[in-house]
């Protein structure tokens, strides 16, 4: 059977299943963990699970994220932004 192929980013779950970014820190799943764990297709992911890469869109994403943050750094220790914008940088809650 062939791998179903998403046009956008999904991440595979530490419990197992697909998800897909739906907020900040917040997933929910596209294709759902083994029936033991009694998740759903359209629930949200445990925020405690971690997740990874699972297609190029998703690696991507992660890429970027790390260039974003690796910048964020830089501009920190030049003097070009402050703690607090370098922590709402890395938290995801802002954007260079």
């Amino acid at each position: 059977m062939a791998e179903k192929e998403y046009d956008f980013p999904v991440f595979g779950a530490q419990g197992g299943g697909l998800v897909k970014r739906v907020g900040i820190d917040q997933y929910e799943f596209v294709e759902a963990p083994d029936p033991v764990m009694n998740l759903n297709v359209g629930d949200s992911m445990p925020s405690e699970w971690g997740i990874v890469p699972a297609n190029e869109q998703s690696r991507r994403t992660f890429a970027s994220s790390s260039d974003r943050a690796e910048q964020a750094e830089m501009d920190y220790i030049d003097g070009k932004i402050s703690q607090e914008q370098l922590d709402e940088i890395l938290s995801g809650t802002t954007d260079l």
